[in-house]
């Protein structure tokens, strides 16, 4: 053995392929250091317990094949896996719905954006609660967050909780005043208890804080205090790398500008979760001024105290579907065309005054004091009308709840590759005969390659680059194409065409597999230099808005600190991008395989 050789340890299987990167010896006892890109850990063993791996190259010039079958199915897991880093939708297609196009698409409106803090404001029955989850679980795949709390009016809590475990196998606590005193209780008053889960639920109204003055008598003040410090507070306090608000319009301040109890809450979730989503049909809700407030929880600093709402700003962090708009995959709208016509109605002046004055006061009324009278619970105006609360309303979601979707990035899926690639570790050659009458008569090797793409900052992008080099040493395009799917007709071969040219053949799959890789290496990083070029316009639009927030505040010494925290973020950006910029490639060769077409 030496540095540099591909090894594998039979008592640590699950850790798959390593490379020695150093050698000792030891109290007569030699010893191996083993690097293990896959989960970027070196670890010692002894050297007798390493398996040295040879090369798909050497096992195919000592004659050493592996069943077809097994040959095949290590290429199709591995393009399996290739497919987890590409770029689109991972988890679409893994639980017991079938999302809709807008669904999807606002999903990846999401995934794009420079900072995931949005607000989804679909019409009703759009199902943005689904939107949600999927974004949730998009980031989840993605290694952007693991802990997610989840705030929703107190008569949602259990409907999400109910319907995230049978759509999307998800397990959520509910966090209530008994939750959270019996939590207490078991892990003492000490322990931060919302960082004992990972995926929370609670309602706005228990988990915002609660008034506090003098007024209030000391049982009740030591109580809300309790509250504040062990709900509130060790919530923002938990590190929760996800926050969704349910029904978000109800966090804002009141009509004089005062911050609510509510809105309170928000804020302080907004500032430490770095991932950010607001739910409501009805943000603006005719008044200008607190939908500013509302959209300042995601950006406070492109809304701003005082600024008028720039269409452009709005539109830069919104979700906006209309049922009108909305289409199924066929391209069928999902609901009937709204017919809608105008109706003039003239009134007398003299005759109709009653009826004037009466309409002129109610609208006043509602657009000026019901929303007050509201919240001091002095109200004079009910609806009669009662609405159901759908949180999934999914016409296509699979009837049968225990089946289940399989994708490729189902966890179970992932799971199941991730075992095969540690089976299948040395099926790296074969020799096959393939049933395919249009190319029939031909005969050549197949060359597996597989190209990775990395700049450490992002997810590392894999290519699986078949390429078909035929007894004559020429590339055949089309039948390395043909292997990008699963030929079904295949046999294992006995012997292989005497007299080939192993060397020319080797050099021919080398120079062309690099060829293939150079074109996908420009393509992607073209790509990238384009989403990176758009995610800078919008971090500098942000910045500068930023900037021009801070340059408002009127003491020095905080204004000049600020200042200076805006060019380290700044800063840290450039540096980020710059290396994103660098994207550094590796090509190599997988499997080889002899190839008999008939």
């Amino acid at each position: 053995m030496k540095i540099g050789d591909q090894v594998r340890c039979q008592a640590a299987a699950e850790k798959g392929l390593g490379v020695i990167v150093g050698q000792q010896k030891l109290f007569q006892h030699n010893y191996v250091e083993v690097f293990f890109a896959g989960r970027g850990e070196t670890i010692s063993f002894p050297a007798n317990e390493l398996l040295t791996v040879q090369s798909p190259e050497e096992m195919v010039r000592q004659q050493q094949f592996s069943p077809a079958r097994r040959f095949l199915l290590r290429l199709f897991n591995q393009q399996l896996q290739a497919s987890y880093t590409s770029d689109g939708l991972q988890t679409a297609a893994n639980f017991k719905i079938l999302p809709l196009p807008h669904q999807l698409l606002a999903v990846k409106y999401v995934l794009n954006q420079p900072s995931p803090r949005v607000l989804i404001a679909d019409e009703v029955g759009l199902g943005k609660t689904i939107e949600a989850a999927l974004i949730y679980e998009e980031l989840k795949a993605r290694g952007m967050v693991e802990r997610v709390l989840i705030v929703a009016p107190s008569g949602l809590c259990l409907q999400w909780q109910e319907e995230l475990r049978q759509k999307f196998d998800e397990d959520f606590a509910i966090y209530d005043r008994e939750t959270v005193q019996t939590l207490k209780q078991l892990h003492g008053q000490s322990t931060n208890i919302w960082r004992l889960k990972d995926r929370i639920i609670t309602s706005l109204d228990f988990i915002k804080p609660k008034k506090m003055n003098e007024e209030i008598q000391e049982t009740a003040l030591r109580r809300r205090g309790w509250h504040n410090e062990h709900v509130s507070e060790a919530a923002a306090q938990a590190g929760f790398d996800l926050v969704i608000f349910d029904e978000a319009h109800k966090l804002t301040k009141d009509m004089s500008g005062e911050e609510t109890a509510r809105f309170k809450a928000g804020k302080v979730l907004a500032e430490t979760a770095p991932c950010f989503l607001l739910l409501s049909a009805t943000p603006h809700q005719g008044d200008s001024v607190r939908f500013r407030y509302l959209l300042s929880l995601i950006d406070p600093h492109r809304f701003y105290r005082g600024c008028d709402l720039n269409p452009e700003n709005v539109k830069a962090i919104t979700v906006r579907n209309n049922k009108r708009a909305v289409v199924d995959f066929q391209g069928q709208r999902l609901f009937k065309q709204r017919i809608t016509s105008l109706c003039k109605i003239s009134r007398d002046k003299a005759e109709d005054a009653i009826e004037l004055q009466l309409y002129a006061a109610v609208s006043e009324y509602v657009s000026k004091f019901y929303n007050l009278a509201r919240q001091e619970q002095n109200q004079t105006m009910v609806s009669g009308k009662h609405w159901k609360n759908v949180i999934f309303h999914q016409s296509q979601a699979l009837e049968k709840e225990e089946c289940d979707l399989l994708g490729p990035g189902h966890p179970y899926m992932m799971t199941v590759s991730a075992k095969a690639a540690q089976e299948l570790t040395m099926d790296i050659s074969a020799r096959m005969q393939v049933e395919e009458g249009k190319f029939a008569g031909e005969t050549g090797v197949l060359f597996i390659y597989k190209l990775k793409l990395n700049n450490y900052v992002d997810r590392e992008r894999l290519f699986i680059i078949p390429c078909f080099i035929s007894a004559a040493g020429q590339y055949h395009s089309r039948i390395s194409k043909y292997f990008q799917e699963m030929p079904e007709r295949v046999r294992d071969l006995i012997k292989i065409e005497p007299g080939l040219d192993w060397d020319l053949l080797m050099e021919k799959g080398q120079n062309n597999a690099e060829r293939l890789a150079e074109s996908i290496y420009y393509e992607e990083t073209l790509n990238l230099e384009d989403k990176i070029r758009k995610q800078e316009e919008s971090r500098q639009a942000y910045f500068q808005a930023r900037e021009q927030a801070l340059l408002r505040i009127a003491v020095d010494n905080i204004r000049n600190a600020r200042l200076n925290e805006l060019q380290e973020e700044m800063r840290r950006f450039q540096l980020q991008s710059r290396r994103r910029r660098q994207l550094i490639p590796s090509l190599n060769c997988e499997q080889i395989a002899y190839v008999e077409f008939v």
